[in-house]
């Protein structure tokens, strides 16, 4: 269940039957960019392109908005 309530939170929790998952991953930067490059080109390539116009918010803003859509979705 996504972001429950406190105390339907504190319900799921106390009755045992559920585990809590903060979804939380931590990578170095070069890991991240590495395994794009491997397993993800385009996505690295977008994301490339990203990195180097974020100085410019209305430009980044405008290339997510175009980008983004096109990626091919991965479900896993």
């Amino acid at each position: 269940m996504e972001k429950p309530h406190f105390d339907k939170a504190v319900r799921l929790v106390n009755s045992g039957d559920y585990r809590w998952n903060a979804g939380m991953f931590v990578f170095s930067f070069t890991t991240i960019i590495e395994s794009l490059l491997k397993h993800q080109k385009p996505l690295h390539a977008a994301c490339e392109k990203w990195f180097h116009i974020a100085g410019t918010p209305a430009k980044l803003k405008r290339a997510l908005k175009k980008d983004y859509p096109e990626l091919k979705k991965t479900i896993l």
